[in-house]
């Protein structure tokens, strides 16, 4: 009876700040000022079960859900875009922030591609949302403290997380990174360097401390060194670490004993050093106030000033690449300097990010910006006068740190860790005409619509919005069938064990501009394996691996010895050795046969002509043979499958 309402039950947790909610099926999100976003089981209305909470990076205030999909007005933060289609894990995978941090988004409304925005400070946003995560998100792990630096290292990240110390996580599995340890550093960690098996740690006034990561059992602290100033970064190269030490400038340590680190030398700079990159003996200081100093270490004893260049705004961070130095000047942008001379480095460009610029970092013709509350931008510098932004990824926190490898760009937020795929670089257009322009698409963007953007040589630019898509992929595979080839033409080559290997799967994957390939795959190798090498006319590889695998030896023959090992380096590397193509969907012909039966250990014997497989025959308890193949269709999608074969197809 609407007139006459009953109170069925409540939820009032300590703290709590609810302003909007929004009901979905059976399920309730509330907009939660002081917790975020937080979901609720409404099957039975009389005990609603409390199922989940995301934290999101400021107030949340008001919540729209659609498709899965819940679009939250977040205050300062601005518009944040939550994966509820689980809702006992939802996930923030992208958002809209304000240049300048001027807004505050109070309610939110949803039609079919727009989410239109109530902000108290600038009125009425509207916001494109027809691809609402940006540029792919990888993983994500959100963390307690303040994540201010981050270093990576085989299959882990170190953050340092200010109060809580450092954290380790394992990052095997970059889709879900996982907290493996936290380790209190006496200090307030805020910078943090790895080399070999030492975490160097920019401890705040605590100096520096120095982690011993080879344990399996955990970190443990094996040096410290105290000394005047707030370390906030540090670099390490060749046993001496570099550290930017705030009021007291650079100061340089010997690490080569890291259980007694030593003084070798120091240089006061004018500012407040706040980052440290090293680069063809000299180390670039981000100073805040007084831009950057750029001081010549080549003898570490007396460290001097070569250069400066008083930036505009305050320098947190830099990055140098091929005598150009790409400066984080905080709400100032990025400042790009030529420092080919370091005595008298140049501007080369201002230019004003969205956020406020506090980590840089170069990888190749790639620059990443961690640009505050703007997020992660990404920029092409292959001419460093001209960059172009080339994409944006909305980080739930205010992004601070970043850094490169193995292709994942790795950012933190104060909040958290954010792993990030970026796109593949677009090589140079196949042809320019006066009214038209192609431009080869490589595969692997994410799915989504993206805005095509044309500059002229005068800079001038001109956007079509939503102007090129890319068609998200579905779960597709390929199959894998080896049948036999019959008689060779060769009459010195007969006999049933001639195979061809069949591909099939949807058509996208086998079209004119699709690839793919197919290769036999290497077996488990032992740790210890003993590599021989003679030569010979034919290329064959003789693989032995003892039994439980624990050693082995292979043989490589080949008419040159240096490169049939190079052959093998690759293979190994690769995972497998290439099939040759025959046609469309078909590899071979390939000579194959296994013979099981019980015998010390299992040998494998590969044959290769040109880089490519010709025979392959495998003997020993458990012994066979693994093809795998994969193809990417003309718009990026992946397909991949596998074929055992045991000595008959």
């Amino acid at each position: 009876d609407p007139g006459l309402p009953v109170l069925l039950d409540q939820f009032t947790p300590a703290g709590s700040a609810m302003s909007g909610v929004e009901l979905s099926g059976r399920f309730l999100y509330a907009a939660d000022a002081a917790a975020g976003l937080l979901v609720f089981d409404l099957a039975d209305p009389r005990h609603p079960t409390h199922l989940a909470t995301v934290r999101t990076a400021d107030a949340a205030t008001d919540v729209v859900v659609r498709s899965g999909l819940a679009y939250v007005a977040d205050g300062y933060r601005g518009l944040q875009v939550i994966d509820v289609t689980d809702p006992l894990r939802p996930t923030v995978i992208g958002g809209a922030g304000l240049d300048g941090n001027s807004g505050y988004f109070q309610g939110v409304a949803l039609s079919d591609t727009h989410v239109f925005v109530a902000d108290i400070v600038n009125g009425l946003h509207v916001i494109d949302v027809r691809h609402p995560a940006g540029p792919r998100p990888e993983g994500s792990l959100d963390l307690d403290g303040l994540a201010a630096d981050l270093a990576v290292f085989p299959s882990q990240v170190l953050v340092a997380a200010g109060d809580p110390g450092l954290r380790r996580i394992d990052i095997t599995d970059t889709g879900a990174p996982r907290l493996v340890e936290t380790f209190d550093t006496p200090g307030t960690a805020r910078g943090v360097s790895v080399s070999g098996s030492a975490a160097y740690v920019a401890d705040g006034t605590a100096g520096l401390s120095i982690v011993d990561l080879s344990n399996a059992s955990g970190m443990s602290l094996v040096g410290v060194y105290n000394m005047a100033g707030n370390a906030a970064d540090v670099a390490v190269l060749g046993g001496l670490a570099y550290v930017a030490a705030g009021a007291a400038g650079l100061v340089i340590l010997d690490v080569s004993n890291p259980m007694t680190p030593s003084r070798v030398g120091s240089f006061d700079t004018p500012g407040t050093a706040k980052g440290v990159v090293l680069d063809g003996g000299f180390a670039y200081i981000a100073d805040d106030f007084k831009g950057l100093q750029i001081i010549d270490v080549s003898n570490p004893l007396l460290p001097r000033l070569a250069g400066k260049y008083d930036t505009p705004g305050r320098a947190v961070g830099v990055s140098v690449t091929d005598g150009v130095a790409y400066v984080a000047d905080l709400n100032r942008g990025l400042q790009i300097l030529d420092v080919s001379n370091p005595a008298a480095p140049k501007l080369l460009l201002n230019y004003a990010t969205p956020g406020a610029a506090g980590g840089v970092v170069v990888d190749n013709d790639r620059l990443y910006v961690a640009d505050g509350f703007a997020g992660l931008l990404e920029f092409d510098i292959t001419d460093p006068v001209a960059p172009i932004q080339t994409g944006r990824v909305f980080t739930p926190g205010v992004a601070a740190a970043v850094t490169v490898s193995n292709g994942l760009v790795h950012v933190v937020d104060g909040s958290g860790l954010r792993i990030v795929r970026p796109n593949p670089a677009l090589p140079i257009p196949t042809a320019v005409e006066p009214a038209t322009i192609t431009q080869t698409v490589p595969a692997g963007f994410a799915a989504g619509p993206y805005d095509v953007v044309v500059t002229n040589p005068a800079g001038e630019m001109q956007a079509l919005r939503n102007g090129y898509e890319v068609e998200a992929c579905g779960a597709a595979g390929l199959g894998l069938t080896l049948t036999a080839a019959g008689p060779h033409a060769s009459a010195s080559r007969q006999g049933p064990w001639f195979y061809q290997l069949e591909l099939s799967g949807e058509e996208g994957f086998f079209s004119p501009m699709a690839e793919h390939q197919a290769r036999l795959v290497l077996p488990t190798l032992p740790a210890a394996l003993d590599i021989r090498t003679t030569r010979s006319a034919r290329v064959t590889i003789d693989l032995k691996v003892a039994a439980g695998g624990a050693a082995g030896t292979v043989a490589l023959s080949g008419p040159d010895a240096a490169a049939a090992r190079n052959a093998w380096d690759q293979i190994v590397a690769a995972g497998g050795i290439l099939l040759p193509r025959l046609a469309d969907r078909t590899y071979g012909e390939i000579q194959l046969s296994v013979s099981p039966g019980r015998a010390p250990h299992r040998r494998y014997w590969f044959e290769l002509n040109s880089g490519f497989l010709v025979s392959a025959h495998a003997w020993g308890d458990g012994a066979g043979l693994v093809f795998a193949a994969d193809a990417v269709s003309v718009a990026g999608c992946v397909a991949e499958g596998t074929l055992s074969f045991t000595g008959a197809p």
